[in-house]
């Protein structure tokens, strides 16, 4: 993670910030952003640095929903695969980890 930070901040400028969460879960701020880390510039976006179980390898990508309970609902009575419930990042909002029925990963956002 040492690594990843230096690389990542160095070459983009993303701040990452640990949360102090399982998997070593970093905040990256990679625009100027709100005290909840949403960007303040409209179509921007901002991540996270965390360690992977299992190895699994690749990136996730993130979708912001209103209601995490009823995507997560949604997931499991189409055939999806709830990878990682429903997870609270304190002040900031949840994550979860989905598969879809094809076998990609997502994350999901929603807002706190």
């Amino acid at each position: 993670m040492k690594r990843a930070k230096k690389f990542y901040g160095d070459i983009f400028g993303w701040v990452l910030t640990s949360t102090g969460m399982r998997y070593d879960y970093h905040t990256a701020t990679t625009v100027d952003s709100d005290e909840k880390n949403q960007p303040k510039e409209a179509g921007a976006i901002n991540g996270a640095l965390y360690d992977r179980d299992g190895g699994d390898d690749g990136i996730r990508l993130s979708i912001k929903v209103k209601s995490m309970d009823d995507v997560l609902k949604g997931v499991r009575a189409l055939g999806g695969n709830v990878m990682h419930d429903k997870m609270e990042i304190p002040g900031r909002g949840y994550f979860a980890e989905i598969g879809d029925t094809e076998g990609n990963v997502l994350m999901l956002w929603q807002d706190a």
